[in-house]
């Protein structure tokens, strides 16, 4: 959850699980409190999951959304999030912890 002066400006959440052997995080969802001021409401949040994520040395972070939703693809872009699998799904790869494979998942 996002707060700016006491007030709550919008929240994430996400789903952890394996692929293969690679530990990820899946964003499931992201929202913005309709009366927030913050202008980078989801790009605030989604860098903060992605920090918390490197700590937690995940192998990746795993995003999903339409084609058609150019701004949340922007926002996902801005917070670092890369192109990943089909033209719907973006995604950003942390690092590889697993040093017997070197390899994303597809």
């Amino acid at each position: 959850v996002l707060h700016d002066q006491g007030q709550v400006q919008g929240f994430t959440t996400v789903k952890s699980g394996d692929i293969g052997y690679f530990n990820v995080w899946r964003v499931q969802l992201v929202g913005k409190h309709p009366g927030s001021s913050h202008p980078k409401v989801a790009e605030t949040l989604l860098k903060h999951v992605l920090a918390v994520a490197k700590q937690q040395k995940l192998s990746f972070v795993l995003v999903a959304t339409q084609s058609t939703n150019i701004p949340a693809q922007r926002a996902y872009q801005n917070a670092g999030f890369m192109p990943y699998g089909s033209g719907v799904t973006l995604g950003w790869k942390i690092a590889y912890f697993n040093e017997t494979s070197k390899t994303s998942p597809d």
